[in-house]
């Protein structure tokens, strides 16, 4: 009896092993399971995909010169930094307000547009930050500009903003920028070298108007030559004039 009483429970026992044996390699292979799934649908090759995807889009819309769409790309904080040879819109620009104005000038000016990347490079900072590296080559042609060409730095970091990637920073630095309207220093900026006259731009001094409406630079020599005889001719007459005697 005692012999039957431990077989039993010999046997028992082995089950027992075996059982938990068998619910620990089970537990076992869950927990790889899981840990392999999560590495496979980790977020960190679809997050550079998504970027690289929005990115050109982005680029896209600027040819299309679409600001409406384009600006739906940036945060609401976001900060736009270019610099280098800009043609005067160089600068830090803050908020989708300000981007959205140098935009307008940029894109406003722009018959025609091309922004091509030669080179993208795109990695993950953070969990929830992509940065594009790219050279971008511009071309194009402009009413005020005439024909243009460059080549772009541009650094571009996105943020997940509720679940959707939009540009939190976007630096472009103009290595090179080159335009057909040459422009220099002058008391008339509204000269325009190429397009038809921006009213926008028109002043509410008449001189500038005018110089502005019938001529350019030789209008303005003779416009100022003709003012700096007739003070030349006051102040010589002032000088030959004798002084009167006071009134007593």
């Amino acid at each position: 009896m005692r012999q039957g009483v431990s077989a039993r429970a010999v046997a028992g026992l082995l089950v027992a092993v075996a059982v938990i044996a068998a619910s620990a390699l089970f537990w076992s292979s869950q927990s790889s399971g899981s840990t392999s799934t999560t590495t496979s649908v980790s977020t960190t090759p679809v997050a550079i995909l998504a970027a690289a995807n929005i990115f050109n889009q982005h680029l896209q819309k600027m040819e299309a010169r679409q600001p409406d769409a384009i600006m739906n790309d940036y945060s609401n904080d976001s900060v736009v930094v270019w610099s280098g040879n800009t043609a005067g819109l160089g600068g830090t620009y803050n908020g989708k307000q300000n981007i959205r104005l140098l935009l307008a000038v940029f894109l406003g000016d722009s018959q025609s547009l091309s922004i091509t990347p030669t080179q993208e490079d795109f990695f993950k900072n953070k969990d929830s930050q992509v940065t594009v590296n790219a050279t971008l080559e511009l071309r194009g042609n402009g009413s005020i500009l005439g024909p243009f060409n460059g080549t772009i730095l541009a650094t571009t970091a996105y943020t997940n903003s509720g679940g959707t990637l939009k540009i939190g920073s976007e630096k472009w630095t103009f290595a090179t920028f080159f335009y057909g309207a040459v422009s220099t220093h002058t008391t008339f900026p509204e000269w325009q070298d190429v397009g038809e006259p921006i009213s926008s731009r028109r002043s509410p001094d008449w001189l500038h108007n005018f110089a502005w409406d019938y001529g350019g630079l030789g209008v303005a020599i003779l416009i100022w030559g003709f003012l700096a005889l007739v003070a030349a001719a006051v102040a010589k007459r002032a000088r030959r004039e004798p002084s009167r005697p006071a009134l007593s």
